[in-house]
């Protein structure tokens, strides 16, 4: 029978409790639990390593693994067909398309950024259960001692920066130049009004270096901190779940009613959200219907929508173009799920869907070159190339349930920003256990 160590983080930090780990050489399970649920944490130990880490600024396997380490398609085939993370890890060790090597740096890049944001916290409690976890460690982990004397080491070169702050972009930074790489994808997300925490997320920023990019840009006087209200609040042993979630402009956020609508696909057939009532919809908006971006994204979900109909999940794709355009864009592609036109731009308004420069300038452009490329060389280019002025239109994702609910909403920081496949795949559209048959070693789905 498993027994409980617990205690308030405002008289220990984990760096304490991980301590004791060692000393005491326990296997286990430990919880991070904070009253802003965002922190939330959750660890397998043993003795004098951790094994896996989960939580909200830890980066998923597929962001840190493709292309680096595996190609995409290999890491896709391999994580449909097993029921967990873990699973997929180890099958691709065992079939050699894995170094041990790489996924120890992985795993050791996934364990810092994890952790760098909780150094300061004492708002919450941790929670750790003794129990046989060993088995839920894909490598041999990593070394405690070592961990968190490289985390002091790099939480003391510069103060770290509060997840919850938030910034404001001066008008100065319109003239901003000679920026470095990190400072620039900084700039541009806040310009798009990305919490510091999606930030980190959608960079792979180690929080080290987004906190030492803020601390530039604000010393260059581009950006300006807003008196911000603390989420902190008396820790609750119940938690619900839901982290609270800024409305910003006339974008909407998850719990919202995805506003109903009526528009044309291809062949003049009108379509209405509402009549997809019962099924779950993968909501996508667009940019033009030869975008070079969009289009070799829609040649994969072409690919995969027989495993999204397994799911019953509809996917209905809305393009910034008229009906005679549609045909000679993504029409060429023979889409089996509806592709919309809006060439006035009515429901991109009515989602929030808006245009911005400062996507179009975010570096993480850069990294997707070779795939605009790709899509540059595809028929629904060559024969679109005029456009329909969506240049700086960012796309945006809608994970809509069978009532017409909003659970999840991806509005993209820069063209290239796309939800990942994996998460679209395995965390939203398959059927989830619920707490009481959660596999305590699956700490990523």
């Amino acid at each position: 029978m498993s027994s409980l160590l617990q205690g308030s983080l405002n008289q220990t930090s984990f760096k304490n409790v991980l301590e004791k780990v060692v000393q005491d050489q326990i296997e286990g399970i430990l919880y991070l639990r904070y009253s802003d649920e965002q922190f939330n944490t959750k660890m397998l130990v043993a003795g004098n390593h951790i094994g896996a880490i989960s939580g909200s600024f830890v980066p998923t396997w597929s962001s840190l693994l493709v292309p680096k380490w595996l190609t995409a398609q290999d890491y896709e085939q391999t994580r449909l067909q097993s029921t967990d993370a873990t699973q997929a890890i180890r099958s691709l060790l065992q079939r050699g398309k894995l170094a041990t090597q790489a996924l120890g740096s992985v795993l050791q890049e996934r364990t810092t950024m994890g952790l760098l944001p909780l150094l300061e916290r004492r708002d919450g409690r941790f929670l750790l259960t003794k129990r046989s976890v060993k088995d839920g460690f894909i490598t041999s982990g990593i070394a405690i001692a070592d961990l968190l004397k490289d985390l002091q080491t790099r939480a003391s070169k510069i103060v770290l920066i509060d997840p919850n702050q938030e910034y404001e972009v001066l008008q100065t930074a319109s003239n901003a130049s000679d920026l470095d790489y990190s400072s620039m994808e900084v700039l541009a997300s806040l310009a798009n009004e990305l919490s510091l925490l999606e930030i980190a997320k959608r960079t792979r920023m180690p929080w080290d270096q987004l906190s030492m990019a803020l601390h530039d840009l604000e010393a260059q006087g581009l950006i300006r901190r807003k008196n911000i209200v603390s989420r902190v609040v008396e820790f609750e042993p119940q938690v619900s779940g839901v982290v609270p979630q800024k409305r910003i402009r006339n974008r909407l956020i998850p719990g919202d009613l995805a506003p109903d609508f009526e528009l044309p696909g291809l062949g003049g057939r009108k379509h209405k959200l509402s009549d997809y009532r019962g099924k779950k919809v993968l909501l996508r908006f667009n940019r033009q219907a030869g975008c070079p971006i969009c289009n070799p994204r829609n040649r994969e979900f072409i690919r995969l929508y027989p495993t999204f109909q397994a799911s019953n999940v509809e996917l209905i794709g809305i393009f910034g173009s008229s009906e005679d355009v549609m045909p000679l864009g993504i029409g060429l592609q023979n889409p089996p799920y509806p592709v919309l036109a809006d060439p006035q731009d009515t429901i991109y308004a009515k989602y929030g869907v808006e245009r911005s420069l400062w996507g179009m300038l975010n570096p993480q452009n850069w990294k997707h070159l070779d795939g605009i490329r790709e899509g540059m060389k595809m028929d629904t280019f060559k024969n679109t190339r005029s456009g329909d002025g969506e240049a700086t239109r960012m796309p945006a994702e809608f994970l809509i349930d069978e009532q017409g609910m909003i659970e999840q909403i991806h509005y993209h920081a820069f063209a290239m920003d796309f939800l990942p496949l994996e998460t679209l795949l395995t965390e939203w559209s398959q059927v989830k256990p619920n707490d009481a048959n959660e596999n305590l070693y699956q700490l990523e789905p």
